[in-house]
């Protein structure tokens, strides 16, 4: 492994997001290996700042990214980037859930920024094997915390705002009453749902629990609402009256169990980062994924 492959860990904009992509455990098997790592200070991430100076990674203040980490580094994340009016162009390699490839709202002002400062996004959802496969994902943990707030609400037991919890006693339950959708899927299917659908007169489902969350692609197999829920405000009624029917559509269920879901995530993806300067065909494959989807909104000609 070159000296010059640096990953910089960046702290979660999103409130509510307390999992990490590398744990220190990680990070130390890293750094043995001749990876530089810097971890940006949060006061949110579920892992203590102080495990990943035992590893041996420098830190850097909270947000210090975009001023400080060297151009030739890799800025690690899970979540969305800050944006909104004035949001600089970006310049750096960044692997993280882009969300920008299946036409989410925001894809195409995320993208003119890449291209803008001549950066490139690694998207962990796009970091596949040969086969197609992806080698690192949160859909267990995802899922198996989909299906618990389901059941607890079906149990009028969910309460509001969530609290992520270390030590899960949830149920795993589903019955003929709840729908769960976990279903990842790149191009556009016939839903699973529509509104009409909840209309029905023998309709018995009562509440749906949407893990994937493809809320505003073409590739939503639930077009049956337009907005997430929130840790806040967990649950939306879609009908109400004598057959009512509940919505759970939140996009960062794993941080409910932040260190069980990102040690089985940082397990997976660790591997990969090691291989990152070969620039082999997980990252090759990533790559190429940006640079279609950059030519599929006409954005501007870059360079990494």
């Amino acid at each position: 492994m070159p000296d010059s492959t640096h990953l910089w860990m960046r702290h979660e904009a999103r409130p509510t997001e307390r999992r990490a992509p590398l744990t220190p455990q990680d990070a130390a098997r890293l750094v043995e290996a001749g990876v530089r790592i810097t971890v940006e200070e949060s006061a949110q991430r579920a892992f203590p700042l102080a495990d990943y100076t035992a590893a041996g990674c420098a830190t850097a203040p909270t947000g210090s990214w975009h001023e400080q980490a060297p151009d030739e580094a890799y800025v690690l994340g899970l979540k969305e980037l800050p944006a909104g009016p004035g949001a600089p162009a970006l310049r750096h390699r960044h692997i993280y859930f882009g969300h920008a490839y299946k036409g989410q709202a925001g894809a195409r002002e995320l993208l003119a920024r890449f291209t803008a400062g001549g950066g490139a996004l690694l998207d962990m959802e796009y970091l596949t094997d040969e086969a197609g496969r992806r080698v690192a994902a949160f859909g267990y943990w995802a899922g198996y915390v989909g299906a618990a707030l389901a059941v607890l609400h079906h149990r009028g037991a969910l309460t509001a705002p969530l609290v992520p919890t270390d030590r899960p006693a949830l149920d795993a339950l589903l019955a003929h009453d709840l729908l769960v959708n976990t279903v990842l899927t790149t191009t556009p299917v016939p839903p699973f749902l529509t509104k009409a659908d909840l209309d029905e007169p023998a309709r018995r489902l009562s509440l749906v629990s949407d893990v994937t969350c493809d809320v505003t692609s073409d590739c939503n197999v639930l077009p049956v609402y337009d907005e997430t829920t929130t840790w806040d405000a967990p649950v939306r009624t879609l009908r109400d009256g004598d057959r009512p029917l509940d919505l759970i559509a939140i996009d960062n269920l794993p941080s409910l169990l932040p260190v069980e879901a990102a040690t089985a995530f940082s397990a997976e993806l660790a591997p990969h980062l090691l291989r990152l300067a070969e620039w082999d065909g997980v990252w090759a494959r990533a790559l190429h994924s940006f640079r279609t989807a950059v030519e599929s909104q006409e954005a501007a000609p870059f360079s990494i």
